[in-house]
């Protein structure tokens, strides 16, 4: 029986995420216009574009509990993205091709919110060096070389804001949810020094090129501990808990004015 309710209900967790999928795309076409900017200004808002990983799916979060009244949000979320990958437009997650695209259709001066990097810090950068010897900052480097070069070629033309990855939550990868990550055996305070070295160089790399500059990490880390706050973890899962990151963008939104 209960491998029998297990059998129906996948189909429809499927269906009704093909749904949810369908409506953000419709979505997100729709804020693309340019009259968009003179319908939201009118209601004393502004269209803001948010681009990168699942781990923006924090603003779909704050936008359903209607955390931010003063913008109207357009997310593309494509999971397994990767800085890395950002030159190779037939990736397997096709992210680069899908950035490219909803660039280009994003109107000039629009404000676009682009989080990348958890990826390659949690697992690609380790898998890399352990295939081929090289040094993980050396992997990271290029990675970040190429997000530099996707952002300098594709949002030039956009208000361009840049949001530092989150950091691990994960303390043994080996019994994380995705089975992918159980080969890297890496522990957390390695990933831990090396997202903190990636967010300062990706910080740099915001200012030299006259980007904004978005980090939710000095309220996400504790103090006390130097690691996510518990608040923010979820047993076994690589996410930050939607409802806290929602609540964490929505308050440095808000700071920002």
């Amino acid at each position: 029986m209960l491998g029998s309710r297990s059998h129906v209900r996948k189909p429809i967790e499927r269906r009704l995420a093909d749904a949810r999928a369908w409506r953000n795309e419709r979505r997100r076409r729709i804020l693309a216009r340019p009259v968009a900017s003179t319908v939201a200004r009118m209601a004393g808002r502004e269209v803001v574009h948010v681009l990168g990983d699942s781990h923006v799916r924090g603003f779909l979060t704050a936008r359903r509990n209607r955390l931010l009244d003063r913008t109207v949000l357009s997310v593309l979320s494509v999971r397994a993205a990767t800085c890395y990958g950002l030159q190779n437009l037939q990736s397997s997650s096709g992210a680069a091709r899908r950035f490219r695209d909803e660039l280009r259709r994003i109107p000039p001066g629009r404000t676009v919110v682009f989080c990348l990097g958890e990826v390659d810090l949690a697992y690609l950068s380790w898998s890399t060096a352990e295939r081929t010897g090289e040094c993980v900052h050396d992997i990271l480097r290029r990675a970040l070389e190429r997000y530099e070069g996707f952002l300098r070629a594709e949002a030039g033309h956009v208000d361009l804001v840049v949001m530092a990855p989150p950091y691990p939550t994960v303390d043994d990868l080996r019994t994380g949810m995705l089975r992918l990550r159980r080969s890297v055996d890496v522990d957390i305070d390695r990933r831990i020094e090396a997202t903190a070295w990636f967010i300062e160089e990706l910080e740099a790399m915001a200012e030299r090129n006259g980007w904004r500059w978005f980090d939710t990490a000095p309220a996400a880390i504790d103090p006390s501990t130097g690691r996510v706050r518990a608040s923010l973890v979820r047993a076994g899962d690589h996410h930050y808990d939607m409802d806290g990151l929602a609540q964490l963008v929505t308050d440095e939104l808000r700071r920002r004015g």
